[in-house]
């Protein structure tokens, strides 16, 4: 019968360290943001980032994906909340 040590040697050897460490965070250069659209996830300095921040702080809602405007360039987009009827007092 094989020790819970043994196998966490063989796991680490045959190239388990991914599997053993999850995704909690840059792991030998693979990134947590794998599938993760979220501009902010995969570069918080960049561009993307720096306008679904501002779209967020305007209320607005930003879409992950891609979507085609008028010209069809492929665009993200920042969609205005409907802030809605005031609660009546």
């Amino acid at each position: 019968m094989m020790s819970w040590k043994q196998r966490l040697a063989e796991l680490i050897m045959a190239g388990g360290t991914l599997a053993a460490a999850g995704c909690s965070g840059p792991i030998y250069g693979v990134h947590s943001c794998n599938a993760n659209p979220d501009p902010c996830c995969s570069d918080p300095s960049g561009t993307l980032c720096a306008d679904k921040k501002a779209c967020e702080a305007h209320g607005g809602k930003w879409d992950d994906f891609l979507s085609v405007d008028d010209g069809g360039m492929q665009v993200h987009a920042c969609t205005p909340v409907d802030a809605g009827t005031p609660d009546a007092k």
